[in-house]
């Protein structure tokens, strides 16, 4: 009598765990410009007056909850006063507008330091604002001396979403629209990249009585 040959059984191979993968972050720099954020060029219409406090906001889409991000805001001094509150002349409007964190109660704030190169700032206590996570910390105002180029100031965030909204203004001084160069704030990112937005001091208007 003939033995039975074994039937082979196959043996299952596992399937692959897949490899998760993570979006860089995507940084996006917008102006507060008549009722609405744009995240594009500065619209050629727009038109501030001297003394203004112009609401800026960066949206940071694919963060990763968890995650700190370094930023450097750099304005020009010639034109630009100070960093102050988003809604120090515009409420919470630019809080609820679409684009923005559709909120006016923020997840944190942090004071501005003083700059010790102005008065310009004395008697105004100017934020940061952030929806989707934390501050970290915030340095001081360079250089603390009287400034002939440009301002910086360096804050460190915690993410606790995937997408964070950080909200502040640059105020117009009273003599910006006799600027000789542009108006530029840059936001230097964690990369190194720059976003930025430039004023023709033509555009600016004379301040309202």
């Amino acid at each position: 009598m003939e033995t039975p040959t074994p039937t082979q059984t196959a043996t299952p191979t596992p399937t692959p765990t897949p490899t998760p993968t993570f979006s860089a972050p995507l940084y996006r720099l917008a102006v507060f410009d008549e009722g609405q954020w744009q995240f594009d060029a500065l619209p050629q219409a727009a038109a501030y007056h001297e003394g203004v406090a112009i609401p800026l906001l960066l949206r940071i889409d694919n963060a990763l909850p968890g995650d700190a991000y370094l930023l450097t805001i750099r304005y020009t001094c010639e034109g630009f006063d100070l960093l102050t509150a988003y809604d120090h002349d515009t409420g919470s409007e630019p809080a609820l507008a679409s684009g923005g964190p559709v909120s006016a109660t923020a997840d944190s704030a942090v004071q501005i330091p003083d700059d010790q190169g102005t008065d310009a700032d004395d008697g105004t206590a100017g934020s940061l604002s952030l929806w989707g996570g934390s501050f970290i910390a915030i340095g001081a105002l360079l250089p603390s001396s009287p400034c002939t180029d440009e301002k910086s100031l360096s804050v460190s965030l915690l993410a606790s979403a995937d997408t964070l909204f950080v909200m502040w203004a640059v105020q117009l001084s009273d003599a910006a629209s006799n600027s000789d160069l542009p108006l530029r704030l840059v936001v230097q990112l964690p990369d190194g990249d720059e976003l930025s937005f430039e004023i023709e001091p033509a555009t600016i208007a004379p301040a309202q009585p």
